[in-house]
């Protein structure tokens, strides 16, 4: 269903000088459809984003899982997930990295994409919810 917006047509006046900029807009409604948009596009954008998630959550998965990427690896991780009260600390470490690893691969190939949505915010909404009273920023523990 195409929204409309007001917006202003270049060159044009308002038709009551004394009007304000809001009320010159009133009655000037442009659509905005998608009808232009290829499918072909549609399905490159898609890709492309799943690719691109699939890898942030692929890399973050290793740098917990293997220690790539400058990551302390599972040993470090289950410090972590004991200090943060996961018990047991390097079954459910192991499990999180698993699931955002795996989370990524399924995403950036294309695999089926409700699943592999639906454990990557799992994992994640876990994490949010233990990093979420630091704020937001890393340096203090935060969720970035």
């Amino acid at each position: 269903m195409p929204l409309g917006f007001p917006v202003s047509r270049p060159g044009s006046a308002p038709s009551n000088c004394g009007a304000t900029h809001a009320e010159s807009l009133v009655g000037r409604i442009v659509t905005v459809s998608h009808e232009n948009v290829t499918p072909a596009a549609t399905t490159a954008a898609r890709t492309l984003f799943r690719a691109a998630l699939g890898g942030v959550l692929v890399a973050h998965g290793s740098q917990k899982l293997l220690g790539w990427f400058g990551g302390g690896g599972i040993e470090e991780t289950s410090k972590g997930m004991h200090a943060m009260s996961f018990r047991p600390a390097k079954t459910s470490a192991t499990l999180a990295c698993l699931g955002e690893a795996g989370a990524g691969v399924a995403l950036a190939l294309g695999f089926p994409t409700p699943a592999a949505g639906a454990a990557a915010a799992t994992t994640m909404g876990v994490a949010a919810s233990v990093h979420a009273p630091n704020g937001f920023f890393a340096r203090d523990g935060g969720l970035e």
